[in-house]
C-alpha cells in the first residue's frame, strides 16, 4: 500500500466524519428556527393505501407535533382502505396520543373501509363538499373477520359518543350493510362535527384561525415501507434473499451475498409483519459489523466497508424511527461520533498492522522466487496445493497439472501463495 493511498483513505474517513457533523449542526439550526411562539398545526397527508407506509407517516407526524409542541394533529384522509393490521396500528397511535386528533375528509375525498375506522377513532371529524365515508365490510370476508370488524367499529363509536347513542347503529351499518354516507348525511346524522372545504375553514372550525400549518407528506422511508408491505414484494424479497444465501454457500470464499440475502429476507418478513422493527435493527447491526470486520481484514475503502457503514446508519435510523415520541439528543450524537471514531481508529490500526506484516514477510517471499522444490500434493490449474521449498511448506498454485513428488520451480508470489511450474531441465 502506497503512502499516498493510505493518506487518501484517512482523508476520506475524516471527510465522512465532517459531513456527519455538518448535518447534525444544520439539523439543530433548522430545528431551532422552527420554534416560535405561534401555534402550529400538524397536517398529516394520509392519502392512498392504509399500509405500513401510512403507519410510519403518522408516527413521523406525531413526532413532529411533539417537536414543535403542537397540541392538534389533523389527519387529511383520502383513502379507499388497506390492510387490517396497519389500520389497527394507526388506531392504536391515535388512541394512545395525548394530542387532539382531527380527521378531515377534504372536498371530493373519501374515508372508505379502513379509512372510516381511522376517521371515527379521531376526536373530531370534518368533511368537505362531495366527500364520503363508510363501506367497511371486509373483503374477502369470513365470519371471524366480519365479527371483529363489527365489534371494532362499535367499541370505537361507544368510546367516541356513549353506549346508547343512536349513531352507533349508523356506523355499525358501515360494516354489516356496507353502508357509505355522503358529506351531507354525515353532517345531518351528526357523525361529522362540521364542514371544512379548505384549510382556512378547517382552522376556523377547530378554533385555530391564526395558526400556521406544517404539512407532513410521505417521504422516501414511508414510500419504501409501503412498497415492502405489499405481500407480493415482501415474498419476492424473501425468495431473493434465500437464493443469495444459497449462492454464498456454494461460492468459494466470502462474497457478502449471504449477509445481504439474510437482510433482504428479514426486510421481507418485516414487510409481512412477521418480525418487528427491533429484530430488523439487530439484523442490520450484525450485518454491518460483519462487513466492517471483513473490510478490516483487507483494509482500504472497499465495497465491504462502505456497505457495513450504510447498514449501521440504516439500523440507527430505524431504531429511532420506531420510538413514537423520541428524538435524537446530544447524547445520541455523541454516541454516533464515538462509534465513528472507533471505526476510524480500527481502520487506521488495521492498515498499520498490514503494512508491518508486509514488511516482515517481504524478504522471505522474494528470496524463494527462482528456487526449486518438490510438490507435496497434487496441484491443478485454479486449485491450491502444497510445495516444499527452501526448507518450508508453502501454499502454491500453477497453470499446469503437477503430480505430487514432481520437482517445481517458483516463478512468482501472489498474496503469500507461490506460483510454480514444473522444473525445466537444465
Amino acid at each position: 500500500m502506497s503512502g499516498r493511498n493510505y493518506h487518501c483513505r484517512i482523508c476520506f474517513l475524516c471527510l465522512l466524519l465532517v459531513i456527519t457533523l455538518l448535518t447534525v449542526c444544520s439539523s439543530t439550526i433548522a430545528g431551532n428556527r422552527g420554534l416560535s411562539q405561534h401555534q402550529k398545526i400538524i397536517v398529516v397527508e394520509l392519502d392512498g393505501v392504509v399500509d405500513k407506509g401510512m403507519v410510519e407517516l403518522l408516527r413521523r407526524g406525531l413526532n413532529e407535533a411533539a417537536g414543535v409542541n403542537s397540541s392538534i394533529v389533523v389527519l387529511k384522509l383520502n383513502t379507499y382502505g388497506g390492510y387490517l393490521s396497519s389500520m389497527d396500528e394507526i388506531i392504536y397511535f391515535i388512541a394512545s396520543s395525548k394530542k387532539t386528533i382531527v380527521a378531515w375528509i377534504p372536498p371530493g375525498g373519501k374515508a372508505v373501509s379502513a379509512g372510516a375506522f381511522i376517521a371515527l377513532s379521531c376526536d373530531k371529524i370534518y368533511v368537505g363538499y362531495l366527500s364520503t365515508m363508510g363501506a367497511c365490510r371486509p373483503s374477502p370476508e369470513d365470519n371471524k373477520t366480519l365479527s371483529y370488524a363489527i365489534s371494532r367499529i362499535k367499541s370505537i363509536a361507544e368510546a367516541k359518543w356513549s353506549k346508547n347513542d343512536a349513531r352507533i347503529n349508523l356506523v355499525v351499518k358501515m360494516v354489516t350493510e356496507n353502508k357509505a354516507y355522503s358529506w351531507r348525511e354525515l353532517i345531518d346524522l351528526k357523525i361529522a362535527d362540521g364542514i371544512a372545504n379548505n384549510t382556512e375553514q378547517l382552522l376556523g372550525e377547530i378554533g385555530c384561525g391564526n395558526a400556521s400549518i406544517i404539512s407532513i407528506s410521505p417521504g422516501i422511508y414511508e414510500q419504501f415501507s409501503s412498497l415492502i408491505s405489499d405481500p407480493s414484494i415482501a415474498i419476492l424479497l424473501i425468495v431473493l434473499g434465500g437464493v443469495m444465501i444459497g449462492l454464498e454457500l456454494v461460492a468459494a470464499g466470502f462474497q457478502g451475498l449471504g449477509v445481504l440475502g439474510l437482510v433482504l429476507a428479514l426486510v421481507g418478513l418485516y414487510g409481512l409483519g412477521s418480525i418487528g422493527a427491533s429484530a430488523l435493527v439487530i439484523a442490520l447491526i450484525l450485518a454491518g459489523l460483519i462487513f466492517i470486520i471483513v473490510e478490516l481484514s483487507q483494509p482500504g475503502i472497499q465495497v465491504f466497508g462502505i456497505t457495513g457503514l450504510v447498514l449501521l446508519a440504516i439500523a440507527y435510523f430505524l431504531a429511532y424511527y420506531e420510538q413514537p415520541y423520541a428524538a435524537a439528543s446530544i447524547v445520541s450524537w455523541i454516541s454516533i461520533f464515538i462509534i465513528a471514531g472507533v471505526i476510524i481508529a480500527m481502520f487506521f490500526l488495521s492498515i498499520k498492522i498490514h503494512e508491518a506484516m508486509k514488511k516482515e514477510v517481504k524478504g522471505p517471499i522474494e528470496r524463494v522466487i527462482g528456487c526449486r522444490g518438490i510438490a507435496k500434493t497434487l496441484i491443478e490449474p485454479g486449485k491450491v496445493g502444497v510445495v516444499y521449498v527452501e526448507g518450508e511448506d508453502w501454499s502454491a498454485t500453477s497453470d499446469e497439472h503437477i503430480e505430487a513428488g514432481e520437482e517445481v520451480e517458483v516463478i512468482a508470489v501472489r498474496d503469500l501463495t507461490l506460483i510454480v511450474r514444473k522444473a525445466r531441465k537444465t
